[in-house]
């Protein structure tokens, strides 16, 4: 936790990209204007989710000019939550933040949330969305479902029905997130999750600048499906009713097989059969 006497003396910023070559350039001119006067160190480390552009080689070229500038690369497309925790353990300082690459962040948020984490006494601080530019009403719509899904299956009644997708904790949190094991989970749910002291701030998300979102329909439904099974007990208790109610439909079936035996005429060998395939279904 930081207070108000004591500033990160590091701050690491995590960015994870894929098929961001036009952005990045930008991106750390704006991080480098944005963070120029304040009174701590600062660091970015670029991880690149293995893409399929110039992106690596923009990474290498800012790396090389500025010292504090780290660029890793993924063996594969392995998805930005895992970019993040990546980055996240490469992370040498004692204020870690996470922001993308695309600029729809500005990086004077991450300023922000420096002094809401020493004021608010807090070991997090999420930038909460108060609303979108340039996005489609199915991307919002899908935002609303899926945060309000996420703070029900948590019970964090806390958490912004519109999402977020800047983050600031402290050394505490990253240490906590190292010792989880969990390979496919939702980077910001697991931070959520950790149960650490929380703090909001909100802020205007805006229109993407330049190339495409990689955040296509199959990622988010993976992302769902990741969220559900890693951080809820419903696809067990499904399972398990869905066990119940077979069992229990097939033993009524069962006395159905018995009673035709002695009272109806079956087909020779059938009710033997049915029996064993049910008792062993």
């Amino acid at each position: 936790m930081i207070n108000d006497s004591r500033m990160p003396t590091l701050l690491s910023l995590v960015v994870p990209a894929f098929n961001e070559a036009d952005n990045l350039v930008p991106l750390y001119e704006a991080v480098s204007e944005a963070f120029a006067h304040q009174d701590f160190d600062w660091e970015m480390i670029v991880v690149d989710d293995h893409s399929s552009d110039r992106t690596p080689q923009v990474i290498g070229g800012i790396a090389k000019n500025d010292l504090r500038v780290r660029g890793v690369r993924l063996s594969r497309n392995m998805g930005s939550h895992v970019a993040m925790r990546c980055g996240t353990s490469l992370a040498r300082g004692n204020v870690i933040g996470i922001i993308a690459a695309d600029l729809q962040d500005e990086p004077n948020i991450i300023v922000e949330m420096v002094t809401e984490l020493r004021r608010a006494g807090a070991n997090v601080v999420w930038a909460a969305r108060e609303r979108r530019e340039g996005t489609s009403l199915a991307d919002r719509l899908f935002s609303w479902f899926f945060h309000t899904m996420m703070s029900r299956i948590m019970e964090r009644s806390d958490m912004p029905l519109m999402g977020a997708d800047v983050v600031v904790f402290d050394r505490r949190v990253a240490d906590a997130l190292q010792g989880l094991r969990e390979t496919n989970a939702n980077m910001f749910a697991l931070i959520q999750w950790a149960g650490f002291r929380q703090s909001y701030l909100s802020y205007v998300k805006q229109p993407r600048r330049h190339g495409s979102s990689g955040w296509s329909f199959r990622r988010k439904l993976k992302l769902i499906i990741d969220s559900i099974v890693g951080f809820s007990y419903a696809p067990i208790r499904a399972m398990s009713l869905l066990g119940i109610i077979t069992a229990v439909a097939a033993f009524v079936y069962g006395i159905g097989v018995f009673v035709n035996y002695f009272l109806g005429a079956p087909v020779e060998g059938w009710s033997s059969l049915m029996t064993v395939v049910l008792f062993v279904g």
